[in-house]
């Protein structure tokens, strides 16, 4: 007979995947309607989203690096 798979618990949230600016806009301090006005102000998105497709298309942003930007940005102060 097999062993039992223990599978471990983890102690800190892991984000993956893909967020909608739906998500993004979650995770942020910022509301929805605040990054539909003002994410143009913030060049540095393009990095880790669709910036440069079409207008049109929904945006997406890799989450791990557009959460690493949330918290550099919005949560740690720069000295």
């Amino acid at each position: 007979m097999a062993r039992p798979v223990k599978n471990k618990k983890l102690t800190s949230p892991v984000v993956y995947g893909v967020w909608t600016l739906e998500k993004f806009a979650d995770a942020s301090p910022r509301s929805y309607g605040w990054w539909l006005e003002n994410i143009y102000d913030y060049p540095e998105i393009s990095k880790f989203s669709n910036w440069d497709k079409k207008k049109k298309e929904r945006w997406a942003f890799d989450a791990v690096k557009a959460n690493e930007w949330l918290i550099k940005k919005f949560v740690y102060k720069e000295v």
